[in-house]
């Protein structure tokens, strides 16, 4: 029982080590599985942020732009101005309508700054009548002065790393890249949902065209189609918008900085507020590789090297148990044997009919027929002062005398198994003293070239197993 304990301890610790092994060490290594991020951008932490890094549409873009841009109505007709009340928006000219951007990455981050200017309404418009609560100009008087606008549009790229950007707002606010040289813009606010696809014309992207389109709910509400031109030089695009403000009429009050000032329409974000947005470079990402865990193989390959170790190890504690009670049972019987012996000389010297006598001794317990069997070997181990002997211990003792296995021990086999005993009989001498003075050279083998056996004995041993 108490080796079966031990047994099965050893083996609960090995799986443990295994497995507790398998959770400490990292993905990607022979023993362990692949890391996620191997087939799995999303997981790779060495996978770069950058948009530009991330698709070449973003390169492809980036600078300083003018363009033009017509309304259409979902009839496809030019749109009208339209009178807006509370002034929340202007109705102006809208076919065509004019603009400058300033498109920017900064690593993880995008910046676009646009100018749009309107040229003033036309006459038919301002002699319309208005509405209470409505207006017909922002700035100025409807029909002689323009409009100018600004906007500010702010993104981040994503934790899927797959070089889409992410507007400021909300997460279906996004400019997808659908080659290095065309993107997808989705925007939703509410019901209002706006859609804008890109793609670049000519060599490096010097021109570009898109269409914009205006849903409310599931219905097309107007759609712009743009023509974009790149401006290389800086100061060319600073001069044009110039020209802007006083080509259309844009008075004091409306005019845009110029250059810009930060941000066109307010503060430009701080770098925790992109963090909020989700920028990943400061933010946390939710594709975190998990933990490994050790490869099918390794896992057999440890528990057969587990289960092998502890086959050994069960082998030679068995062995150990089988060796002490060899010793146990060969004390026990040194000890009964030296309790009869009182013989002074060494057993080189000893008459062979000493040793006889003392078979004889053993085998008087019984029959006295020249062989020594269980019962009677039992009866002499018991009878002396050599302490108790389990059942298990009796029984290893026979077999061990017992050379031939028929269940009875004759006198060569006595004399073998005496020749086993040299230090049990050392540790008996300790206790009985001259009279264990033969018993330690009783320990040697007793072989024809030792102890001659007398021709009688011998006789006496065959005819004893004939007549069985």
């Amino acid at each position: 029982m108490k080796l079966d304990i031990e047994f099965t301890i050893l083996r609960l610790a090995v799986l443990s080590f295994v497995r507790n092994g398998a959770q400490a060490i990292s993905c990607g290594n022979p023993f362990t599985t692949p890391c996620l991020g191997d087939t799995d951008i999303r997981y790779d932490k060495s996978a770069s942020n950058a948009l530009k890094d991330q698709a070449e549409i973003w390169k492809n873009i980036e600078g300083l732009w003018k363009f033009e841009f017509k309304t259409y109505g979902p009839d496809e007709m030019p749109f009208p101005p339209q009178p807006i009340a509370n002034r929340e928006r202007v109705a102006y000219s809208a076919f065509p309508a004019f603009g400058f951007q300033n498109i920017t990455f900064i690593g993880s981050r995008f910046y676009r700054h646009r100018y749009v200017f309107f040229p003033p309404a036309p006459a038919e418009f301002c002699a319309q009548p208005l509405q209470e609560g409505e207006s017909n100009v922002a700035y100025g008087v409807c029909g002689q002065n323009g409009y100018a606008w600004g906007l500010d549009v702010y993104g981040t790229s994503t934790y899927e790393k797959d070089g889409s950007l992410k507007h400021f707002g909300g997460k279906e606010n996004r400019i997808v890249p659908v080659d290095s040289e065309s993107y997808f813009l989705n925007n939703r606010e509410g019901d209002l949902l706006v859609q804008d696809s890109f793609v670049c014309l000519g060599g490096g992207c010097d021109k570009g065209v898109s269409t914009m389109e205006v849903y409310y709910g599931a219905q097309l509400v107007s759609f712009d189609r743009f023509t974009y031109t790149r401006v290389d030089d800086e100061d060319e695009w600073l001069r044009l918008i110039d020209e802007a403000h006083v080509k259309y009429n844009i008075t004091a009050e409306n005019q845009l900085d110029v250059p810009m000032k930060g941000c066109v329409t307010s503060n430009c974000p701080l770098p925790e507020d992109f963090c909020q947005e989700g920028d990943p470079e400061c933010s946390m990402s939710p594709y975190q590789e998990p933990s490994a865990s050790v490869k099918g193989g390794v896992i057999a390959g440890f528990t057969v090297l587990g289960v092998a170790l502890l086959c050994i190890g069960a082998y030679l504690v068995h062995r150990r148990e089988m060796e002490l009670q060899s010793m146990r049972i060969r004390d026990r019987f040194a000890t009964r044997i030296c309790q009869n012996m009182s013989l002074k000389q060494s057993i080189r010297q000893l008459p062979p009919d000493a040793l006889a006598e003392e078979f004889k001794r053993i085998d008087g317990e019984g029959t006295l027929d020249g062989k020594i069997s269980r019962q009677e070997l039992w009866d002499f181990i018991s009878s002396g002062k050599a302490g108790e002997m389990s059942e298990s211990d009796f029984n290893a003792l026979f077999v061990a005398m017992d050379a031939d296995g028929n269940g009875e021990v004759d006198f060569l086999e006595f004399c073998s198994f005496m020749g086993h005993c040299d230090k049990e009989f050392r540790e008996a001498r300790k206790h009985h003293g001259s009279r264990a003075d033969v018993a330690i050279m009783a320990s040697k083998r007793c072989s024809a070239s030792v102890v001659k056996i007398p021709q009688e004995v011998l006789e006496e041993g065959e005819e004893s197993k004939e007549e069985a």
